[in-house]
């Protein structure tokens, strides 16, 4: 998934603060993509939630990738197809859909049928028919986009009147 928050700051503030206090301005810029990566993941494990034993919701993490790059990512292989929904012809991955069936303890629908069968039908079904995309990531993003860049000026702000 390649979705990305983009922040537009003052440009003449920022250049500003660079120059007089660096090393302040990278804590305080740290901090809030921390707070910010932080509140994107939560509001896309809301956006996502399907209850508390969903796989996908409970994969998703922040992390920061370094000093001033922040992730949000769900680490499940599937989730560009739940995020963007797929066309018929698409095959999943028979083990996610297996690993659901086992956690969400679905029933056989006929006798003989076992866990197997049921995620073979489910994948079956999904390549016949696809799926409609249920976003989380790209509804988490647009809530937060304001917020971001109201938290990310502001660190920029205090770099400045600290130094």
């Amino acid at each position: 998934m390649t979705d990305q928050l983009q922040i537009i700051v003052d440009d003449d503030r920022l250049l500003e603060a660079v120059r007089r206090a660096p090393v302040l301005l990278e804590k305080e810029l740290h901090d809030e993509i921390y707070r910010v990566v932080h509140i994107v993941a939560r509001d896309a494990k809301d956006f996502a939630s399907k209850g508390g034993t969903s796989i996908l919701t409970n994969s998703i993490n922040a992390f920061m990738a370094g000093p001033l790059e922040g992730i949000v990512a769900p680490g499940v292989e599937y989730a560009q197809y739940v995020e963007q929904g797929t066309e018929p012809g698409y095959f999943p991955p028979y083990q996610n859909i297996l690993d659901w069936v086992e956690q969400t303890h679905q029933q056989p629908q006929y006798p003989g049928d076992d866990k197997y069968d049921i995620a073979w039908r489910i994948a079956l079904n999904i390549f016949y028919t696809g799926t409609e995309k249920q976003p989380f990531m790209e509804p988490s993003l647009e809530k937060n986009r304001a917020t971001a860049e109201r938290r990310l000026n502001a660190a920029i702000d205090r770099a400045l009147e600290a130094a």
